[in-house]
């Protein structure tokens, strides 16, 4: 059985690992993607990028120090899916820095490493409203 979970870690590393782009800066990866759909700032972006970081980490794997999943996610985003979760993606980033606002008084990219857990552990574990523009935009990020 521990063969099978490490096959399959093996697997889902190689695949997520051949997902990652590597990038200097969040400028440079805006402007080598071409998003027809979305519109997305400098510091929208950071927000993705900082939450994907902390979903996969891969600049704790040192040959991925300057890699980010930010072109990957906002390609998909902007190629696969419809126009209404689309729109929710949009909405989401704002909703996110509504809420952190209401837990901490502070934005998003303000919060330490630790309060970032905590928020986006809310975020994942509420059950209440699983419509919310603010969950899917995670679930999103997620996926």
């Amino acid at each position: 059985m521990e063969r099978r979970k490490a096959i399959q870690a093996i697997v889902f590393f190689s695949v997520a690992a051949n997902a990652i782009v590597s990038c200097k800066n969040k400028e440079e990866v805006l402007n080598s993607i071409n998003l027809k759909k979305i519109k997305i700032n400098n510091s929208e972006a950071d927000i993705i990028s900082e939450i994907s970081e902390m979903i996969f980490p891969a600049a704790s794997v040192p040959e991925f120090k300057n890699h980010t999943a930010l072109p990957f996610i906002l390609t998909m985003v902007d190629d696969c899916y419809s126009e209404e979760d689309q729109n929710i993606f949009m909405k989401g980033i704002g909703s996110l820095n509504t809420f952190t606002q209401l837990q901490s008084k502070k934005d998003f990219h303000e919060l330490s490493i630790d309060e970032k857990n905590i928020v986006l552990k809310k975020i994942n574990d509420d059950d209440s409203d699983d419509k919310s523009e603010l969950k899917r935009f995670y679930n999103i990020v997620k996926d």
